[in-house]
């Protein structure tokens, strides 16, 4: 364990903590713009955000669990669901460490396409 914690402090020490941070505000901010060009919407205010977990709002009418197992299934994209009172109501997607880079973070975007007919998710 000591281990692990030593060779990835090595790594941020590489990149630089303020590159680090810098990446991963620049991946999370890519990341709402394309949630939100899809029509969907972000959960927790632009304020209060965090970069590295992301809270985006279920369109109403779309089982969560049924978009989560498709994605699972079908391109290899795992997101959680909410818990407790957000449970249904939210996906919850990490953008963090070696997966705050621009291809990781169009993965969601790209996996979930918006149906314009039924102007919902896709499922």
């Amino acid at each position: 364990m000591f281990y692990a914690l030593r060779e990835a402090l090595m790594v941020i020490a590489e990149e630089g903590i303020e590159n680090r941070w810098e990446r991963h505000r620049r991946c999370h901010r890519a990341f709402v713009n394309g949630i939100e060009a899809m029509g969907l919407r972000m959960y927790v205010p632009e304020a209060h955000r965090i970069t590295t977990l992301n809270t985006v709002c279920v369109p109403a009418g779309v089982d969560e669990a049924k978009v989560r197992k498709r994605l699972l299934d079908g391109p290899g994209i795992e997101i959680a669901g909410g818990f407790g009172p957000l449970a249904g109501k939210v996906f919850r997607i990490g953008v963090m460490g070696p997966l705050a880079t621009e291809r990781e973070r169009a993965i969601f975007p790209e996996g979930v396409q918006k149906d314009p007919e039924r102007g919902r998710l896709s499922i």
